[in-house]
């Protein structure tokens, strides 16, 4: 093992140990013994049952992984060719490459994927209300693409749309129904998701909820960029709530 990676896993294991804790301390409901039954944090297995909305019994996998989608390989040469960059490009980094995205999409290429970098790269490049106008059709168009509702959801609960951002989730942030009978979720889907959620409920000052998903994120993906920010928001939400200061 490297040293790099033998500090990711010493910095993982911790954060697993301060999450475990965390939670035996404010949800006795919730199921953390399940955790020792797994030795790698990155092949867990998310029980829906202890999540929101979930089934007794019913089971999703987090892959770390790649998730290529099938669909890519269908597309003529020439797409395939001009929209390689998607394979190895962040979301964050779609701003070079808005125009192609925009021409693959006017082609109408059977790729959600591409919708929601668009809109990515619209909301990045400032231009606020076209990525909402992308974002709000991708899910009109492709309603099984998952990772279109979080993103569009988040997109209102940024400017105010609590109610809509649920009612684009579902109502309830049903995660099965959501996923229509997929059984394996990419982990960003899932921190994507969870992200949401937490926020969502932070805004309308259920904590309990909030923390719910603040929790998994951190057992997906202890070192996601979001939790710290997370944590700030919760901090301020007790402490205008209850009148008192401690650290979170």
């Amino acid at each position: 093992m490297s040293i790099s990676s033998k500090a990711r896993a010493e910095r993982q294991a911790k954060e697993r140990k301060r999450w475990k804790k965390r939670q035996e301390a404010r949800y006795s409901h919730f199921p953390v013994s399940r955790l020792d039954d797994f030795d790698d944090i990155e092949d867990e297995i998310v029980l829906l049952g202890a999540l929101p909305g979930g089934v007794p019994g019913e089971e999703i996998e987090i892959n770390h992984g790649p998730m290529p989608d099938p669909t890519f390989e269908t597309l003529s040469k020439h797409w395939r060719k001009r929209l390689a960059f998607v394979k190895t490009t962040k979301p964050e980094g779609m701003v070079p490459y808005l125009d192609v995205l925009a021409e693959a999409v006017e082609a109408d290429l059977p790729l959600p994927l591409l919708w929601n970098h668009l809109g990515n790269a619209y909301l990045l490049s400032g231009r606020i209300d076209k990525a909402g106008m992308i974002f709000e059709e991708t899910i009109r168009r492709f309603p099984e693409y998952f990772y279109g509702r979080p993103t569009y959801a988040h997109w209102l609960l940024r400017h105010g749309r609590a109610a809509d951002a649920l009612e684009v989730m579902g109502g309830d942030f049903n995660l099965p129904r959501l996923l229509h009978g997929r059984k394996v979720i990419h982990f960003q889907e899932a921190c994507g998701f969870h992200l949401l959620r937490a926020e969502y409920y932070l805004t309308v000052n259920d904590l309990t909820a909030a923390a719910e998903s603040m929790d998994i994120m951190e057992l997906i993906s202890p070192l996601h960029p979001a939790i710290n920010d997370l944590r700030d928001q919760m901090q301020a939400a007790l402490t205008k709530k209850m009148g008192w200061f401690g650290r979170w």
